[in-house]
């Protein structure tokens, strides 16, 4: 397992996982999704522990992704508003410049 995370290889990963789950070692397939987070398709092992019957296993790794998908969400909303005041705030500045120019 540890191999398989430091690999840095996503279908070495999900191998390993599948693995597991043939053999019904559900508390190592829900180690393993701890142990290669970063390289797990979400919707990958969302399938395999359905197919499983095992969802209350992946739950714990599922609802993690969802908080940082939502966290990345509200960033890049937040930087894109910001973006849109300064360009707004740009332009209103230099429509003044313009103003006082004339």
């Amino acid at each position: 397992m540890t191999y398989a995370g430091e690999s840095r290889d996503t279908e070495l990963a999900e191998d390993l996982l599948e693995w597991f789950l043939e053999r019904q070692r559900f508390e190592c397939f829900s180690a393993g999704l701890y142990t290669c987070y970063d390289l797990l398709r979400p919707d990958v092992v969302l399938e395999q522990a359905w197919r499983h019957g095992i969802v209350d296993y992946a739950m714990p790794y599922l609802i993690q992704v969802m908080r940082e998908y939502v966290t990345k969400v509200r960033q890049h909303r937040a930087s894109s508003l910001f973006a849109a005041c300064i360009a707004s705030f740009t332009c209103v500045c230099l429509m003044q410049v313009i103003e006082i120019c004339k």
